[in-house]
Parts: C-alpha cells; sequence; structure tokens
C-alpha cells in the first residue's frame, strides 16, 4: 500500500456530506484501496502540504482552481477527474487533455443522484460543442 493519497477528492465538507452518502463515501474509500493507496483524502482545497505524486483519480466539486501545467505536474499519476457538478469549463484546461486525463461529469446527463457521474471524456471535446470553439487540432481557441 502506497503512503499518499491515490484518491483525492477536493470537495469542501459541507458538499461532500450533500453529494455523498455513506454508501457512496464507501464506495469511494474502497476505490482508493483498490488503486493501493490509503483511504480516499477529501479535502476543501488542494493540500499545499501533501505530496499529490501518486494521486491517481481527482474528484472535484465547484470552485476549484484551473487544473493548469503548475498543478498538474504535482499529480503525474492523474489518469482520471470526476466532476460533481455540470461544467467543467472553469477549471479543466487543454492541459488535462494534452496528458491524457479523462474527465467525468454530469453535463447534459439527467442522473438522479447529485454526486453520480455520467460519463468519461477520453478526448477533447468535438469542435462543435458547448465547451467553446475548437481549433483544428480540437483546442480551445
Amino acid at each position: 500500500m502506497r503512503d499518499h493519497p491515490v484518491l483525492l477528492a477536493v470537495v469542501p465538507e459541507a458538499l461532500s456530506r450533500e453529494f455523498f452518502d455513506e454508501a457512496s463515501r464507501a464506495l469511494l474509500q474502497d476505490a482508493a484501496v483498490a488503486l493501493g493507496g490509503p483511504a480516499m483524502l477529501r479535502v476543501d482545497s488542494f493540500p499545499a502540504e501533501t505530496n499529490l505524486d501518486e494521486v491517481q483519480v481527482l474528484v472535484t466539486s465547484w470552485g476549484l482552481p484551473q487544473l493548469g501545467a503548475e498543478l498538474l505536474d504535482r499529480m503525474p499519476s492523474l489518469g482520471l477527474v470526476a466532476h460533481t457538478g455540470a461544467s467543467i469549463r472553469s477549471f479543466v484546461t487543454d492541459e488535462v487533455f494534452a496528458r491524457g486525463i479523462r474527465v467525468a461529469g454530469r453535463a447534459g446527463h439527467g442522473t438522479r443522484r447529485r454526486g453520480g457521474f455520467a460519463g468519461v471524456h477520453p478526448d477533447p471535446p468535438a469542435p462543435d460543442s458547448s465547451h467553446g470553439p475548437r481549433d483544428a487540432r480540437g483546442h480551445l481557441a
């Protein structure tokens, strides 16, 4: 088992209680252990002092800072961003997709549970998507 978190939830405590019932929290804890890490780490904001080298899954909510190169460099193992809200526009950058990180969210899907994840996006959204205009390579214009 690793010493550092592999599943990081940057979700304020109040929202965490609202989004994740006891069974959902248990599933997240089980996922962290299945990934070879200690229990899931839930924080209100990105911890400056915590080693994030082994974070593989990042669960997010509203108010997250942009996932730019500097923050992503702290999480070189990151493979999935799972967002509890609808829009990822404010924090998912081209750098996320350039690194091959998958993004899951609830946008456009009628999930019943507020914390449910509707889809995984392995590639940048198509140029005609609601995430804004794209250039020929699919990057935000």
